[in-house]
């Protein structure tokens, strides 16, 4: 794989510069400590360092899927998930302040969505022009983010526990066991005459 180096600025340039710092230090390792054979044999951070730093700013600052975040930089989903557990104790790190930075977005969001609506319910024909099914889309994902707010269940999952083919060859065999004995002891001796 040749590295794909991201065009332009990512992110702010002191974010850039903490995730190349990041990348550089596990590329500066040696596998098994001092004297070792150099990360940078088989390290991506080392062969490459700004997708890999890139791509860890991805895992910890969006909520990309890993599939895209590998897209955008050029590796494979399986290099990417090898980089995310090698880096996870630095990408644990950011994710408190990272949900405290989507909650601030989500209550502006609830805002001005309220206020959207607001304007909507007090212009008729606004509302008649609105499409039926946005608003069905509204008012489900309201519903089930409230739920979840509340911490009521949003989704049910049934485990179904049945018998194992084991136990069901052993319940065939007792069933053939018992119609045996019931023939036996209904069994007409006869002669057969020619």
């Amino acid at each position: 794989m040749s590295e794909i180096i991201p065009q332009g600025e990512w992110a702010e340039p002191e974010v850039m510069q903490q995730w190349r710092e990041v990348v550089a230090k596990r590329a500066s390792l040696t596998m098994g400590g001092d004297g070792g054979t150099p990360t940078k044999a088989m390290c991506m951070e080392a062969k490459f360092p700004e997708a890999s730093a890139r791509a860890l700013y991805l895992l910890s600052e969006t909520d990309l899927s890993k599939n895209e975040i590998a897209r955008q930089c050029g590796f494979m989903k399986i290099q990417l998930d090898r980089l995310a557990m090698a880096n996870a104790p630095t990408l644990e790190h950011n994710r408190p302040e990272l949900a405290k930075r989507f909650t601030n977005i989500a209550k502006k969001t609830a805002v001005v969505l309220e206020k959207r609506l607001e304007r909507l319910m007090e212009d008729n024909n606004l509302l008649d022009a609105t499409p039926i099914n946005h608003l069905a889309i509204l008012a489900g994902v309201s519903v089930d983010k409230a739920a979840a707010l509340s911490g009521v269940a949003t989704n049910i999952v049934e485990h179904r526990v049945g018998l194992s083919l084991d136990d069901a060859a052993k319940m065939i065999e007792a069933a053939r066991a018992r119609a045996t004995q019931k023939l036996k002891g209904e069994a007409i001796e006869a002669e057969v005459v020619k």
